[in-house]
């Protein structure tokens, strides 16, 4: 009724009843602003003006014409959303051969920041992002480092990362990335001494400070973190790359945690301060794996020291009380047998003079 004695056009469309026509439209391209109507022209597949592609037009088609197609856009549509599995497959794989051999850094820009998400390749059961294989293809330091700063996709600033020269951005994404992989994929790039030590020394996440120490090269730094870090992995970290024999003979023999004890000791090879560690070693456990470094070891009855002499093997028994002191370690063994079955056998061995204990064994069948 609002329009009975006539319409009140604004161009394609009544103001009034919002009746349109195909008349006096406000293009955008290839589209009209007021109604929204689109009008394409279409050239093998793709509108020769928007980009837009047809789908339907491209009709039926073989893997040997997808091998041939260079347009990036065409590829794309037919990855998604032809109907055919083997086509969108090989349409994937052709545009990831594309993509990776570009080297004009501007196309592949556009494509990390207007491609579209992740397309799922269902032959294979793998999915593809085509912005992380750009990102990788980029050569531009400048470029990269942009991305890595400002991209919206995790994954997409870790690939940015991965490459990036430049320690000025590298320590940007590291302060104020909001995903762990990405900063670690920056701290892992960085080269800056003096920045890394105070990462190892004082970040709260202790995966951090590992990777930092694992960089570090100043023994003075790695010393401090190795006696004074609150997380047991940063410390043993520390240990893996002190050098001085001295300092590490310090924290076998006095720090309050067997594990960094042990890690320190380990890395010990002069005999001597071996031998100190067995006798001064606040912990029990640490001293005898000391004796035992030195291929012998503390009598279990009345503690006395029993090392090799002249190259001799030690012998099981106490030089001082005669008693048995035996280091069992557990052993295996299967045997395949007739008939789809096998025999699991398992006992204790000392390693110094072979006597055996505990030994059990159990026949199972296997499957025909």
């Amino acid at each position: 009724m609002a329009c009975l004695f006539g319409h009140k056009w604004n161009g394609c469309k009544c103001s009034r009843c919002g009746k349109t026509r195909d008349e006096q439209h406000n293009w955008n391209v290839c589209k009209c602003t007021i109604c929204g109507k689109e009008a394409h022209t279409y050239s093998n597949y793709k509108c020769s003006r928007c980009g837009k592609v047809d789908l339907s037009a491209i009709g039926a088609i073989n893997i040997e014409t997808v091998n041939q197609m260079e347009d990036l856009a065409i590829l794309l549509k037919i990855a998604k959303d032809y109907l055919v599995t083997p086509i969108r497959s090989a349409a994937i794989q052709r545009r990831t051969h594309l993509i990776s051999n570009m080297t004009d850094n501007d196309a592949l820009v556009s494509i990390v920041y207007s491609d579209e998400e992740s397309v799922y390749d269902s032959r294979y059961s793998i999915r593809t992002d085509f912005r992380e294989i750009a990102v990788n293809s980029i050569s531009d330091q400048g470029l990269r480092a942009k991305i890595a700063q400002d991209h919206k996709n995790g994954g997409i600033r870790f690939g940015a990362v991965t490459n990036l020269k430049d320690q000025d951005a590298l320590k940007k994404v590291f302060l104020y990335d909001k995903e762990s992989k990405v900063r670690q994929a920056a701290l892992h790039r960085l080269t800056d001494q003096s920045y890394l030590a105070e990462i190892a020394k004082t970040d709260a996440d202790p995966t951090l400070r590992k990777i930092a120490v694992t960089m570090l090269s100043g023994q003075a730094v790695i010393e401090e973190i190795a006696s004074s870090d609150k997380d047991r992995n940063v410390r043993l970290a520390a240990i893996e790359k002190l050098d001085d024999q001295s300092y590490l003979v310090e924290i076998a023999k006095n720090d309050n945690d067997s594990m960094v004890n042990m890690a320190a000791l380990k890395k010990i090879t002069d005999s001597d301060m071996i031998l100190s560690i067995a006798r001064q070693a606040a912990n029990d456990s640490v001293k005898q794996e000391a004796m035992k470094k030195l291929g012998g070891y503390f009598c279990y009855s009345c503690q006395s020291e029993n090392l090799p002499e002249n190259g001799q093997p030690l012998a099981c028994a106490c030089k001082s009380c005669n008693a048995e002191n035996h280091d069992f370690e557990k052993m295996y063994k299967t045997t395949s047998l007739p008939g789809h079955a096998e025999r699991n056998e398992s006992w204790e061995m000392c390693v110094r003079c072979n006597l055996t204990r505990n030994h059990s064994e159990d026949i199972r069948y296997t499957d025909w």
